[in-house]
């Protein structure tokens, strides 16, 4: 004779074997900002937070922030600058120690538009988000008839085919202390 229960736990267990993926829990971050707060030494500090299904990160941005679940943007006020956090996805997991790969991912990612592309530098952990490591591609390239500056630095979270790319592009004349300024941001984000 079945019980009610026994078939309840068999059905479970065949659907589990099924969809053996069912109860993992995504780690991508939706980038969508939600604004948050915390209290040190009685002040209020504001900070952002992105979530994923297991767990969500802290951020404090240098500018104002604005997104949706695959990229968040900060245009710079005031300036002809943008910082943009994006999440991608790629068709096959990305080898970050592969020089070569990361310029060609890079340098894919360009407006079509974008002319006199020249690699400058490719630097490995120029600074690691929660000790995990990075790579960063700085270019410039022309763009309208303007020249622009890129740096983007590429981590993951875990091992994978998402890749999270933190990126500025500026103008040259204001690019490296805007970079300075982006890359401190960096460092004050939790639980990557």
């Amino acid at each position: 004779m079945n019980s009610p229960g026994r078939n309840c736990a068999v059905t479970l267990a065949f659907a589990l074997l099924l969809a053996p993926g069912a109860l993992a829990q995504s780690d991508k971050l939706n980038l969508t900002p939600v604004d948050s707060a915390f209290e040190l030494d009685g002040v209020k500090l504001k900070i952002t937070r992105f979530y994923s299904e297991a767990s969500f990160v802290e951020y404090s941005p240098p500018w104002p922030i604005a997104g949706s679940p695959e990229i968040a943007r900060m245009p710079v006020p005031g300036m002809d600058a943008q910082a943009d956090i994006q999440r991608v996805q790629t068709a096959v997991p990305l080898d970050l120690t592969n020089d070569e790969a990361v310029k060609k991912f890079v340098t894919g990612r360009l407006p079509k538009e974008a002319e006199d592309v020249e690699v400058a530098q490719v630097e490995r952990d120029a600074l690691k988000i929660n000790n995990k490591p990075t790579v960063e591609v700085t270019l410039d390239y022309v763009i309208g008839g303007r020249r622009l500056e890129l740096s983007t630095l590429l981590v993951q979270r875990s091992p994978g085919d998402t890749v999270y790319l933190f990126s500025l592009s500026a103008n040259p004349a204001n690019f490296q202390k805007l970079r300075q300024l982006f890359r401190r941001s960096l460092y004050s984000i939790t639980e990557f």
